[in-house]
């Protein structure tokens, strides 16, 4: 389909149901409920910032499901870590344990790339003293990155 969209300058549309298709082929995505536009954009933006839960679901799916974080065994505070669009600042996790002693084990992971921006999720198991671990969780927070704590 890219090729021939390319080979002959034409516009395609293309229904699917598969988010990795979309993230793979589309450059911009529509996504429907029950008949209605709910959203629609470049597919990087939309796919890493979506507002509709139809579009978040559809994203945990590309993801690999929606609770990352099933199956670990933490011993710390777990912490659930979205990249939407963009990596992690080079050298975070080491900073944590330079600056506060907090070590940041990272429990699990998914990341695709969707139009070259990494779209994924990380779960962290953050070590150390309670109070440590409290800074360390407001340096992540200082970063705006989309984060929640995991039960």
């Amino acid at each position: 389909i890219q090729d021939v969209q390319k080979q002959f300058g034409l516009t395609v549309v293309l229904i699917a149901h598969e988010p990795r298709v979309i993230a793979t082929v589309c450059d911009r995505v529509a996504v429907l409920d029950k008949g209605l536009v709910v959203e629609t954009g470049p597919v990087g933006a939309v796919f890493s910032n979506p507002s509709h839960e139809i579009t978040k679901g559809f994203v945990q799916d590309l993801l690999g499901g929606a609770d990352l974080a099933r199956d670990v065994e933490a011993k710390g505070r777990l912490v659930r870590i979205a990249l939407l669009g963009r990596p992690l600042p080079d050298s975070l996790l080491a900073g944590l344990f330079r600056d506060f002693k907090v070590e940041a084990r990272i429990l699990k992971a998914h990341v695709e790339q969707v139009k070259g921006a990494p779209l994924g999720a990380l779960v962290l198991d953050l070590l150390g003293e309670p109070e440590d671990v409290d800074k360390a969780y407001g340096r992540l927070q200082s970063q705006g990155l989309a984060m929640e704590e995991e039960p």
